[in-house]
């Protein structure tokens, strides 16, 4: 996998709470991701978690107006109808990530820790490719749920 191939998104703590507990295996978006089925996405759980949780594979993105995407997805949405419905009012195209091989950290990489390691690091309000010409960041100490012998982050 190289590089280009890894992004980082951000989540509600308790939409990735439901993405490592197995209940939610479609993220939603409004906007199309510029990244092809095989990606790893990374899920930072936004404030008060405030870390890096793990990853999952991206193995395809549904577009479709957000009632058939609803008929087709939904019960994998973790949110209900009228969640679903109040955040895709006005959008004619709704985005399903249909994420697979979700990994687990055992412990939690905190964005205090990531900014020591990348001075300039915030998470991403949408999300961002990770790119690694620039500081990497080795996460190999870290287990995962399955055990992933090594794996990096890049900045």
């Amino acid at each position: 996998m190289t590089d280009a191939n890894e992004i980082l998104i951000s989540l509600k703590p308790r939409h990735a709470e439901s993405i490592f507990g197995g209940t939610k295996t479609v993220e939603l978006r409004k906007r199309r991701l510029n990244v092809e089925p095989g990606c790893r996405i990374w899920i930072y759980a936004t404030i008060p978690t405030a870390a890096i949780l793990g990853y999952a594979r991206l193995d395809r993105i549904e577009a479709a107006p957000p009632s058939q995407l609803w008929k087709k997805l939904g019960s994998k949405t973790g949110i209900s109808r009228e969640e679903f419905e109040a955040y895709f009012q006005g959008c004619k195209v709704a985005y399903g990530l249909v994420l697979a091989d979700v990994m687990e950290m055992e412990a939690p990489l905190p964005l205090a820790r990531i900014r020591e390691i990348i001075d300039d690091f915030h998470p991403p309000q949408f999300y961002c490719h990770l790119n690694g010409a620039r500081r990497s960041m080795r996460l190999s100490h870290r287990k995962y749920r399955p055990i992933e012998k090594q794996m990096s982050l890049f900045a």
